[in-house]
């Protein structure tokens, strides 16, 4: 089978291709619209991904400037991050310290009552390394929604034992101070991705459980660290600042896939964007380029899905006032599974408005 795709590459696909991974505006409108069943056109994918991106950068600035006044004045937003506390964790503790955090999660979202709590098993381990090659160093695995016993695996990878001590520390302190477990455990597991999945195996019809959307999934658990941030989830102010660092981050790449792929920049061009804007080396702004390059309105969907939820949340606080009921919204959005988002949008104002006849 295998040497038969090969030939088939090498004979139909090869002389046809021009070497140019950008999809181009055709291919982006039909990932927009099969994909994700949106009615919107990659120009207004564009514009969006352009929008968020100078307000996130803004919205960075004045955090920065709320840290370290001095600091971010002189060396802008940069010097401010540059500053960001390192203590983590040593590697026999990181799995532990997730675990507690874990817990400490389960423990907050349940007593200020804003979600459900979650009633599927969470196993942490460490990420084996064939995983290590492909996935986000901190990635969660939902179980299959239609399987009887269900049980979700967060993968962490640790730095390998062989390597030196330096290495270890830079890994460490980089991705795993006190700041950034807190943001990864409110975006994958409470009340982040962990959360979505099982709220949404619990949805009757097995389509809706089985079904996964990118836009509704990816901007859940952008949702879930705003959501930490209003509960107080968080020990530190630093937890803030890197929300908004990973904010104007993702923007970014919704910036730049936007950009990319409707072909009105080119890979160099791209990268020359995260080197000057994010001071990225060369190497990370290519790395960015690449996995933007494997999957078209990928990085879009994480902005645009996290603004959908604001914008259906500060809707139904604005009509409902005093009567709007903050759990029953994130209940009510959570178990209608992962389908477009405006089938949710759909459906959600369908069910307030049969709440309404009922209260009648």
């Amino acid at each position: 089978a295998l040497a038969r795709y090969a030939a088939f590459l090498e004979r139909d696909i090869l002389p046809v291709s021009d070497g140019d991974f950008r999809i181009g505006s055709t291919g982006y409108g039909f990932y927009l619209e099969r994909l994700h069943s949106l009615d919107m056109t990659p120009g207004a994918a564009y514009s969006h991904s352009k929008k968020a991106f100078k307000t996130a950068l803004k919205e960075l600035s004045k955090e920065a400037l709320s840290v370290d006044a001095l600091l971010a004045k002189k060396k802008g937003w940069k010097g401010v991050i540059e500053k960001l506390p390192r203590e983590h964790p040593p590697v026999p503790e990181v799995l532990k310290v997730f675990q507690d955090e874990m817990d400490r999660a389960y423990q907050h979202f349940d007593e200020h009552k804003v979600v459900e709590f979650p009633k599927q098993r969470l196993l942490i381990k460490r990420m084996p390394g064939f995983m290590a090659s492909v996935l986000p160093y901190v990635y969660y695995a939902p179980s299959f929604s239609l399987d009887d016993t269900r049980i979700a695996e967060l993968f962490v990878m640790l730095p390998s034992d062989e390597a030196s001590a330096e290495a270890k520390e830079k890994i460490l302190a980089s991705g795993f101070n006190y700041s950034q477990i807190e943001l990864l455990i409110a975006y994958a597991v409470m009340p982040g991705l962990h959360l979505h999945s099982f709220q949404a195996s619990t949805n009757r019809s097995r389509i809706r459980r089985a079904s996964n959307q990118p836009i509704v999934t990816n901007g859940w658990a952008c949702y879930s660290e705003l959501l930490a941030e209003e509960m107080g989830f968080y020990s530190s102010y630093w937890s803030r600042f890197l929300r908004c660092y990973i904010r104007a981050l993702r923007c970014a790449r919704a910036y730049a896939d936007t950009a990319l792929h409707t072909r009105k920049w080119t890979a160099k061009e791209a990268s020359a964007f995260f080197q000057k804007d994010f001071y990225m080396t060369q190497s990370q702004a290519d790395t960015e380029v690449l996995k933007l390059s494997h999957s078209p309105t990928d990085g879009f969907s994480f902005v645009y899905g996290l603004d959908r939820i604001l914008e259906m949340r500060r809707y139904y606080e604005r009509t409902e006032a005093k009567y709007f009921d903050l759990r029953r919204f994130h209940s009510m959005f959570l178990k209608l599974g992962s389908i477009p988002i405006d089938r949710i949008a759909e459906e959600v104002k369908r069910q307030k408005a049969e709440e309404k006849k009922i209260i009648r």
